[in-house]
């Protein structure tokens, strides 16, 4: 996303990133953060930028931040939605694979060796995860309630999961301006 907000904002685009709870944090911290702190971290960037003056405001997300911008979109006034790789019916299993993921590239920056498969482990991130499911299944089943432009993108080699997530939320928002893009 840091790429993305420098190259907005060469084309005079104000930018603000949220840090979402957790995040950057070595696996044994970032588990104790649920998606509801980051359903909340997004609400407070938002209105930051409205305290700031800042309008009109638009979202930009990808894959948890995707699903947080469609949150956004259908709780505050903003201008344009930008969902790329919006997860769809994702299983703990899938999330618990994605947490090892995330595991392992944080390890490559904090020179740690934690492991992620451990029955400990499962149970540590169980909260985490439902939590995560949970907010993902509800924005994606309540996608007609978007109330802005949306524009929705996924890469083609991007996980089928993806993919579908993309169409189903084309064919589920109810806002007449959406488009929908696959990146070669």
């Amino acid at each position: 996303m840091k790429a993305l907000a420098e190259f907005l904002h060469q084309y005079s685009y104000t930018c603000y990133t949220a840090s979402y709870s957790g995040h950057g944090l070595a696996i044994d911290d970032f588990v104790n953060y649920t998606s509801i702190d980051w359903l909340q971290d997004s609400h407070k960037a938002y209105q930051f930028l409205r305290q700031q003056g800042y309008e009109p405001i638009a979202v930009i997300g990808v894959s948890l931040g995707a699903i947080l911008s469609l949150e956004l979109s259908k709780k505050f006034p903003v201008s344009a939605c930008i969902s790329m790789s919006a997860p769809l019916e994702w299983k703990v299993n899938d999330l618990f694979k994605h947490l090892e993921q995330y595991n392992n590239y944080l390890n490559q920056f904090l020179n740690n060796k934690t492991t992620l498969n451990s029955l400990d482990w499962a149970k540590k991130s169980m909260n985490q995860l439902q939590t995560l499911q949970q907010l993902i299944q509800t924005t994606i089943k309540d996608t007609a309630s978007v109330i802005a432009p949306i524009f929705l993108l996924y890469e083609e080699l991007d996980d089928a999961l993806y993919q579908s997530s993309a169409h189903t939320i084309y064919d589920h928002v109810n806002f007449t301006k959406k488009r929908l893009r696959i990146i070669p």
